[in-house]
């Protein structure tokens, strides 16, 4: 299931991850850092755990790597979960979580242990090395900056001066994209000008509708004038939590569970309370709407500790409950920086975007937060949105064109497949006034996942393929851009 471009196809069934897990086979030995040390970036530090996956994810393979482990490492305390179990959770003496409908293992355990667990595919004659593919977990971090506004002295309240600046935008990029049409760039930002840009859609062009005031990012979006909130359709949101005080979220949160340990799911960082009023706040404190989902029913993972930090090991995890749960979409504003395109994807978060594609789901997830483009420094998308069969988001700003921030294609298979609003988004927060304005590919995220959402509402019996495929149709194609930066353009809803 490649992102390939001149198909414009994406995630099917069956993708090509065997492929995947050969290279990352062939290149493992010489191309990783050290297992329990830093590497070069500071988001690249690994956690001292691995994941084990099973080819094909063939049940007989997970039973031949737990014997294994046991047999060759002496792990034997082993947690087995199925897709959705809420039951059981792991404790301090767990060396080895599997989780049942992906054919993964998460091995934690003492050093030694994990080093005879990864000698189980090394070498010619490694006896796993058939049937499973080894990895290094790693840490991985929010996708967002926060971007916090001074209060307003002028007696205006903050959602008034939100609508202003959307109208003024709009005049401003009128003209600056008639100076463009006479070959006149800009000079504020002249490493941006030459990137291609959104332009104005003048079907979604008002700040409010019926009364009802809307962010820019639900304006740009079209969601201001759809029809549709995401009615009877489970979305998850896999992040730090949700503040489960927050006006906003009473009686909109339909489970919930932290897959941190010795934490709740309550967030105190503000970074998924934030995504998740994006993907379906309710807006019931405040008078502008900023949620693109408002009926939506709510699924919160907390896989992301206070700090915004986690191990992937739990996001998958995350997934593979979100699925149980029978959510359609999973929203992951998660980031792990890629440094070389010699090893493209983690197996273990291109299994879990798979089997939520055979499950008429989709995952959709950051694009990264770690180029500079304003100084011409450009990063591949980060993991796990460079998945093939998870779709990556990429962050455009008020002005429609990219935030300098925002993440390119460049490694095979880790494409930038939509772009969104992400710069100055305003949604709740852990404030003491219960909102706030972020910066990030982590506030594009949510947009399409709300948008998918609500494809899920019109069609509830679409497949994950056929969601992504109109989340395509719909893209407003970006002018003088390329799709390593655009993918298919601007994910915009149903109307």
């Amino acid at each position: 299931m490649g992102k390939k471009r001149a198909s414009h196809t994406r995630p099917q069934a069956e993708p090509p991850y065997q492929r995947a897990a050969a290279e990352l086979r062939q290149t493992a030995s010489t191309d990783t850092p050290s297992l329990f040390s830093r590497s070069g970036s500071p988001e690249l530090e690994t956690t001292g755990r691995v994941i084990m996956t099973a080819v094909d994810n063939d049940p007989d393979a997970v039973k031949r790597i737990v014997r294994d482990l046991k047999n060759r490492a002496g792990i034997s305390n082993t947690l087995t979960l199925t897709a959705g179990d809420e039951s059981a959770s792991a404790s301090d003496d767990v060396e080895a979580t599997v989780l049942s409908e992906f054919g993964i293992v998460i091995v934690d355990a003492a050093p030694d242990q994990i080093v005879a667990a990864e000698s189980m595919v090394q070498g010619a004659s490694a006896p796993a090395k058939e049937y499973c593919h080894v990895e290094r977990e790693y840490y991985c971090y929010t996708a967002s900056d926060i971007d916090e506004l001074q209060p307003s002295t002028t007696g205006r309240t903050r959602d008034y001066w939100i609508g202003y600046k959307a109208g003024v935008s709009r005049a401003v990029d009128e003209i600056l994209l008639d100076f463009n049409d006479k070959g006149i760039s800009e000079t504020t930002t002249p490493s941006l000008s030459d990137e291609g840009y959104i332009p104005l859609d003048t079907t979604a062009d008002e700040s409010m509708v019926a009364g009802q005031e809307f962010t820019w990012g639900l304006q740009a979006t079209r969601v201001s004038i759809s029809r549709l909130n995401g009615q009877g359709v489970k979305a998850a949101v896999l992040d730090t939590g949700i503040d489960l005080r927050h006006p906003d979220f009473q009686g909109r949160i339909a489970a919930s569970r932290s897959f941190v340990q010795g934490l709740t799911v309550q967030d105190g960082n503000g970074h998924g309370t934030h995504c998740a009023g994006t993907l379906g706040g309710s807006s019931t404190a405040g008078t502008i709407r900023y949620g693109v989902a408002p009926a939506v029913e709510l699924y919160i993972g907390k896989v992301l500790n206070n700090q915004g930090r986690g191990r992937e090991g739990d996001v998958v995890q995350g997934i593979h409950w979100a699925l149980g749960q029978g959510c359609r979409v999973i929203s992951v504003s998660i980031q792990r920086r890629v440094i070389k395109c010699q090893v493209p994807v983690s197996i273990a978060y291109e299994t879990a975007g798979a089997n939520a594609l055979r499950r008429g789901a989709l995952v959709i997830a950051a694009a990264g937060n770690h180029s500079n483009r304003q100084s011409s420094q450009y990063v591949p998308v980060s993991a796990p949105a460079n998945c093939p069969s998870i779709v990556g988001v990429g962050a455009i700003s008020q002005r429609r064109r990219l935030a300098n921030f925002t993440n390119r294609a460049f490694c095979k298979g880790g494409d930038v497949d939509f772009v969104a609003p992400g710069v100055d988004i305003y949604s709740s927060d852990v404030t003491p006034n219960g909102y706030r304005s972020r910066n990030g590919t982590s506030m594009a995220t949510p947009h399409v996942s709300g948008i998918a959402a609500l494809i899920v509402q019109q069609e509830p019996g679409v497949s994950g393929q056929e969601i992504y495929n109109q989340l395509r149709a719909n893209a407003l194609g970006a002018v003088g851009g390329s799709t390593r930066d655009f993918g298919h353009g601007l994910a915009r809803a149903l109307v």
